[in-house]
């Protein structure tokens, strides 16, 4: 029997000082709260009891068991942004949905998107060979854009782009804002933030519906995910489809979510291959050696590890999806203390990815790590950047994908340097993107002529 713990506790005393750390910045607090209490540790955080757990096996059970443990009030809050899409969706229409897409993101049909990424990567490529100087987060967040809509619409233009992109920037502080203990309230404020949200909004639902409305007009299957969300049919259940209101949802929760982590992680990818050189010097031999300067095809990923680990890697020091948090529905005994019916649990995968425990000299870069030895001697959830349980993120596989087929293309081409030896810090808001911008200087580079054959 595990044994029983005192939890550290900032109590309600603190509350208003826990809730202005937090909204500051909430990966700083809680990181800056587990050097100081450990691994389990309890505060409130405004009106909310909340207990944090740095322990895989806790996480494990947690993000497992949907019925115990339920999304909080915070991420329904998005319904607002998002409808009832796939990441605020509970119970049953949850279950529906899931089923429902399940299909469009199996391994076999995001394959068919492959060439598709790849060849938006090379228009990058282009554009860069006429630049010397990019800001890297711009330039991730309209590609992972591009892909986005073309693999959701087969169609995009540079207006599209422009009006996502623009209606993107809007919403998603929005969506900081109501996910804070305040998010209610601000909601109901006639501020020009929110004016501007909902004129954003607005912008979104004109477009997304526009494409429905055209692509069930023409009743043809173009090979994209939205034509795979119109054909949906739910066999397993009640044999019916999706109406163009859940696919409105679907499709919005698939360009702000999907694009946004991708792009993020992508950002802070260019940021550690230029403070690493000796990585970036051995990315470059791999895809010289199995590329030899063509473009990357879904083939090519298998023969691509070091490039795969070098993304994992940056995804455990800076995970997009940096925090979980769940609500208990009864009691909870783990073992080692008891937590309350309705109480929050917070689940950091930047903490958990940055324990000593798991990762030796952790704040240190080095894919290596992922080597399949090393690799396979951790826990399951040491390392959970797309969640886990009935949950886990359903565009995990494009996702990976297409971080591989990106990086893969630009790096072959450009080595990227960073204009200032500042350090980059952390701006945790919907995801943990990079505070301010990265400006990095472009130079051209040879790939090797020839490439070995795949496999």
């Amino acid at each position: 029997m595990s044994e029983r713990i005192d939890l550290p506790y900032s109590g309600k005393l603190k509350a208003y000082t826990n809730v202005r750390g937090f909204v500051s910045n909430r990966a700083d607090f809680l990181m800056k709260q587990w050097k100081v209490h450990g691994d389990y540790y309890r505060f409130q955080l405004g009106f909310f009891d909340v207990f944090v757990v740095t322990d895989p096996e806790m996480i494990q059970e947690v993000l497992r068991d949907s019925k115990r443990f339920v999304r909080s009030k915070a991420v329904k809050f998005l319904k607002f942004v998002l409808g009832n899409g796939l990441v605020v969706a509970d119970g049953e229409l949850h279950r529906r949905q899931r089923r429902l897409m399940q299909p469009a993101f199996q391994p076999a049909n995001i394959g068919a998107y492959a060439t598709k990424m790849a060849e938006l990567a090379e228009d990058t490529s282009a554009a860069w060979s006429e630049s010397s100087e990019i800001e890297i987060g711009e330039e991730m967040r309209t590609l992972t854009l591009r892909v986005a809509a073309q693999t959701l619409f087969t169609t995009e233009s540079a207006e599209m782009t422009r009006t996502i992109v623009d209606a993107i920037d809007t919403v998603l502080p929005f969506i900081n804002r109501i996910a804070e203990p305040t998010g209610a309230l601000q909601m109901l404020l006639p501020s020009p933030s929110n004016r501007r949200f909902k004129k954003a909004r607005k912008d979104l639902d004109a477009l997304i519906y526009g494409m429905i409305e055209e692509h069930r007009a023409s009743g043809e299957d173009r090979g994209d995910l939205l034509s795979r969300l119109i054909a949906a049919q739910d066999v397993e259940g009640d044999g019916g489809g999706m109406s163009d209101e859940q696919i409105r949802d679907e499709v919005l929760t698939m360009l702000i979510a999907g694009h946004e982590t991708t792009a993020v992680a992508l950002s802070w990818t260019w940021y550690l291959l230029a403070k690493h050189p000796e990585v970036a010097a051995t990315l470059h031999a791999e895809l010289d050696r199995v590329l030899g300067g063509r473009t990357p095809s879904l083939e090519d990923v298998p023969a691509l590890p070091y490039t795969r680990m070098v993304l994992d890697e940056v995804m455990r020091l800076y995970p997009p999806a940096y925090l979980l948090d769940r609500v208990t529905t009864e009691p909870w005994d783990n073992g080692k203390f008891t937590v309350p019916k309705g109480s929050y649990i917070f689940m950091s995968p930047y903490l958990m990815q940055r324990h000593p425990k798991y990762w030796e000299d952790p704040e240190a870069f080095r894919p290596e790590r992922w080597e399949a030895e090393e690799a396979s001697s951790r826990p399951k959830f040491a390392f959970f950047p797309f969640g886990g349980g009935p949950r886990i993120c359903i565009g995990e596989h494009f996702a990976r994908l297409e971080m591989v087929l990106v990086l893969a293309t630009l790096a072959q081409r450009h080595a990227l340097s960073l204009v200032s030896d500042a350090e980059v810090g952390i701006d945790p808001m919907v995801t943990l993107r990079p505070k301010g911008e990265i400006r990095m200087r472009l130079e051209a580079r040879t790939p090797a002529a020839e490439a070995q054959p795949v496999g």
